[in-house]
């Protein structure tokens, strides 16, 4: 919550290690088990491959870094707000965005139900994102 570090009322209660932690342990919280799906759902489609690219722990430090910068970036945003943020949908962004700049033509399979029949189609990876791109905001 951006107020701990803002808000000297509030900043009293918190010591230096929890505030410091708090940086990295925000980007692992979820909204609920439909958010911490929807995470793991996109992680298992576009995370391996950029995995892959950069090599497990290149990116593990490429994770934690898009969700501290997008943690800083809603710091900017909401610097008093005392909301618990939930970070990790800013972390799986990153590694979204890093797909489509590693990968900008590749195609993703996809499932669109038409009432009961499933129809399998490939679309390209960039119009995927921007659909994710668009139920988020």
């Amino acid at each position: 919550m951006p107020a701990k570090f803002t808000v000297p009322e509030m900043s009293k209660h918190f010591s230096l290690v929890n505030q410091l932690i708090s940086v990295f342990s925000y980007m692992f919280l979820h909204g609920g088990i439909l958010h911490f799906v929807g995470n793991m759902w996109s992680l298992y489609i576009f995370g391996d491959n950029v995995e892959e690219h950069f090599g497990s722990l290149r990116f593990l430090g490429f994770y934690l870094i898009c969700g501290a910068i997008s943690g800083f970036f809603h710091f900017l945003l909401n610097p008093t707000s005392t909301t618990p943020t939930i970070g990790a949908s800013g972390a799986v962004a990153g590694v979204m965005g890093a797909y489509f700049l590693l990968f900008p033509k590749s195609r993703i399979l996809t499932l669109i139900p038409i009432i009961i029949i499933p129809w399998f189609v490939e679309i390209p990876a960039f119009i995927f994102l921007g659909i994710w791109f668009l139920c988020r905001s």
